[in-house]
């Protein structure tokens, strides 16, 4: 973000110190709007990568609550057979 902020500064002053030619102008908007898709391209991947970990967390999450549920219902099943 701080980059982002830094790299608008810069381009601003540019276009002033071009004053702001036409061409000169179009040049580095254009710059700039490819810098933003890139940035919001690596957001994108960020919330993507951000997500995929939340998933497989809830993943992990449910295979150790299944082998919890296995190994209690092994220690009831052992419990009632040796009573007998």
């Amino acid at each position: 973000m701080k980059e982002s902020n830094k790299k608008i500064e810069n381009t601003i002053r540019e276009i002033k110190l071009k004053q702001a030619e036409k061409e000169a102008t179009r040049q580095l908007r254009s710059e700039l709007n490819i810098f933003k898709e890139q940035v919001q391209d690596i957001d994108k991947q960020a919330e993507d990568e951000k997500i995929a970990r939340k998933i497989e967390q809830i993943k992990q999450r449910k295979e150790r609550h299944e082998k919890h549920k296995k190994r209690k219902k092994g220690e009831r099943e052992n419990k009632g057979g040796s009573s007998s």
